[in-house]
């Protein structure tokens, strides 16, 4: 007698169950009878199936085919994911890989509110794009790599340990995010473009000998309030003897004034150095004088004296910023 749709359901409900929930077990042994009896349209609308283990890589390789999670992670371990061709997109989910790898060919990769985190993995696009909103990139002893695409984070942050970033014909653009390196380097091949630099030095390094011996140019700023004198000095601005002074730049930012009514100001290095940086300064808000001198070695630690061209200060606040080259010692002998 012939096997009855009835029982092909229930054999294939015993071989659907092993690697998967007894109600997905129901729905894949129902999608298949439908296919096999032809009995109705197929809708796989909403079948899902959990599979236990993946032991190999789950590879995407036909025009168009993606992988789309929404408020749910993509994990795998010791597996690799393969998009030719495709786009992997999640949504508020994580794609996260232990000592696997990511290879996008002509793909892109977008997690929106997710995190992309490789561990001892690689991310390699090849035309293709990396964006990430709101999420972080790391990778610890991986490396990203990256020709003829772009990387974009915007409040995100990019973070390698002992890994390398390398870029060909590609660029990096980070939005109030931070490009963190430790023991690691970044390659570029094109342009590197920073729209601002934050700090307040710039180090040429004698990496030869542990960074020590470095040549560095460094600022030294004071908001200074004008005292009730004839001359005002800066108590913050030490500049250090043996250093080299460059100049200065000064913006009034409340207006000065003096009992004389002049009103004027001259300005210039004092005690390690005596280099002019401003005469007759103007006394109105937001005044701004910007001096560079002939390089002069100090003598001792120095700072800036404010002189007032009629009588006494008796109002005035001057944003004041000093440039100078300093050098750091040499590491000692072995001993």
């Amino acid at each position: 007698m012939a096997a009855t749709r009835e029982d092909i359901r229930t054999i294939l409900r015993q071989l659907f169950v092993r690697n998967m929930t007894a109600e997905n077990a129901d729905q894949a042994a129902e999608r298949f009878l439908d296919l096999y009896f032809m009995d109705d349209a197929i809708d796989m609308s909403d079948a899902q199936v959990t599979v236990n283990t993946l032991t190999s890589d789950l590879a995407i390789t036909s025009t168009g085919g993606d992988i789309t999670a929404t408020a749910g992670d993509l994990i795998s371990t010791l597996g690799g994911l393969t998009l030719t061709d495709g786009d992997a997109l999640l949504t508020s989910g994580d794609l996260t890989l232990t000592a696997g790898n990511a290879l996008i060919t002509a793909g892109n990769a977008t997690l929106t509110a997710g995190d992309l985190t490789l561990t001892a993995g690689e991310l390699a696009m090849t035309d293709g794009n990396a964006t990430l909103t709101s999420g972080d990139l790391t990778l610890t002893a991986g490396e990203f790599t990256m020709t003829d695409g772009n990387a974009v984070l915007t409040s995100g942050d990019l973070t390698l340990t002992a890994g390398n970033a390398v870029l060909t014909l590609g660029d990096l653009t980070l939005t109030d995010g931070d490009a963190t390196l430790s023991s690691g380097n970044v390659a570029v091949t094109g342009t590197l473009t920073a729209t601002s630099m934050s700090g307040t030095s710039a180090v040429i390094e004698n990496a030869a000998e542990g960074r020590t011996g470095n040549l560095s140019i460094l600022t030294a700023r004071e908001l200074h309030t004008l005292a009730a004198a004839g001359t005002s000095d800066t108590t913050t601005i030490s500049i250090p003897s043996g250093a080299m002074v460059l100049g200065a730049a000064f913006n009034v930012d409340t207006a000065v004034s003096d009992d004389g009514g002049d009103d004027t100001w001259s300005a210039a290095f004092v005690t390690g150095d005596a280099s002019t940086l401003a005469t007759a300064g103007a006394a109105a808000k937001d005044t701004k004088v910007e001096t560079l001198v002939a390089p002069a070695i100090t003598t001792d630690v120095t700072q800036i004296q404010f002189t007032a061209q009629g009588g006494s200060f008796d109002a005035g606040v001057i944003d004041v910023v000093a440039y100078y080259i300093d050098l750091t010692a040499l590491a000692s002998a072995p001993a």
